[in-house]
C-alpha cells in the first residue's frame, strides 16, 4: 500500500469514528493548523476533527473539502472512503448554514453507501440521520421523519437495541413528534430513549437531562403535572448543563 493510500485508510478510521460519535479528542499538537492545500490526508483529517471539536466549523470546512477531493482523486468517486469524507463535508456545510450545499453531498454519500450489501450499515444510518437533521432545520419534517425511522431501524439491527446511538435517533424522533403535537407517538420514544441512556450512562449522567426536560414538557402538555414535576426533579438533580442548554442540545440533534 502506498503512503498516500495508507494515509487515506488512517484518515478514514479517524473520520468514521467521529461519524458514529466514538472518536477521542484530538490532542492539540496533532490538530495544529495546516495549509488547506496540503496533500497529506491524515494531517488534513486530524486538523479537521480538531477544529470541528473546538467548534471552529468554518475553519474546518476548507480542510474537509480538500480531504474529500484527495480521497476521490486517489480512490475514485464511488469508494466507501469517499462517502465518509463527503458526509463530514456535508455536515460542516450544514453547521455553517450552507444547507443548499449540504443536501446534495449527503445524498451522494448515501448513494455510495447504498452499494454496501443490503444497504444497511452504521455509516449509512449516521448519514441518513444527519440528513434528517438538515431537513428538520429546513422545515421538511416529513422527509426528516422517514430518514430518522430508517436510521433507527438500521442502528437497532447493526448496533443492538440498547446502543446509545439508538437513543440519540429515537430521542430526536420523539422531539419531532412532540413539536408536531403527536404526543402518543412521542411518549413511548422518550421512554425508550431514557431507558437506553440510563442503562448506558447511569441515571445521573448529563446526557439524560435534555431528554428528561423534553419528556416533562410533554407530560405538562398532556395535563399530567404531578408526573411532570417528578421528571423535572430528576432533571434538576443532574449537573453539567443548564436547562436551556440541555433543551437546545436535544433539539439540535
Amino acid at each position: 500500500m502506498s503512503d498516500q493510500s495508507s494515509g487515506i485508510a488512517s484518515g478514514l478510521l479517524a473520520v468514521a469514528c467521529l461519524l458514529i460519535g466514538t472518536v477521542s479528542p484530538v490532542p492539540a499538537q496533532q490538530a495544529s493548523p495546516i495549509s488547506q492545500g496540503s496533500d497529506d490526508i491524515m494531517d488534513l483529517t486530524k486538523a479537521m476533527i480538531g477544529l470541528q471539536q473546538a467548534g471552529k466549523h468554518a475553519e474546518a470546512l476548507p480542510l474537509a473539502e480538500r480531504a474529500a477531493a484527495l480521497s476521490e482523486q486517489s480512490l475514485g468517486p464511488d469508494h466507501q472512503t469517499v462517502a465518509v469524507y463527503l458526509d463530514q463535508l456535508a455536515w460542516l456545510h450544514h453547521l455553517v448554514g450552507n444547507r443548499a450545499k449540504a443536501e446534495p453531498l449527503f445524498k451522494r454519500a448515501l448513494a455510495i453507501q447504498s452499494q454496501i450489501k443490503n444497504g444497511e450499515h452504521v455509516a449509512a444510518a449516521a448519514t441518513s440521520y444527519k440528513l434528517a437533521l438538515l431537513y428538520r432545520a429546513m422545515g421538511r419534517d416529513r422527509e426528516a421523519e422517514k430518514l430518522m425511522r430508517q436510521a433507527a431501524a438500521v442502528r437497532v439491527k447493526t448496533l443492538g437495541p440498547k446502543h446509545s446511538g439508538v437513543a440519540t435517533v429515537v430521542g430526536s424522533l420523539a422531539v419531532l413528534y412532540q413539536d408536531q403535537g403527536r404526543y402518543q407517538k412521542a411518549e413511548p420514544l422518550f421512554v425508550q430513549a431514557l431507558a437506553i441512556e440510563e442503562n448506558q450512562q447511569g441515571v445521573l449522567h448529563p446526557a439524560l437531562k435534555a431528554t428528561l426536560e423534553r419528556y416533562a414538557k410533554l407530560l405538562r402538555d398532556t395535563n399530567r403535572p404531578e408526573q411532570a414535576t417528578q421528571v423535572e426533579t430528576r432533571a434538576k438533580a443532574i449537573s453539567g448543563t443548564s436547562p436551556s442548554e440541555a433543551s437546545k442540545e436535544l433539539s439540535s440533534r
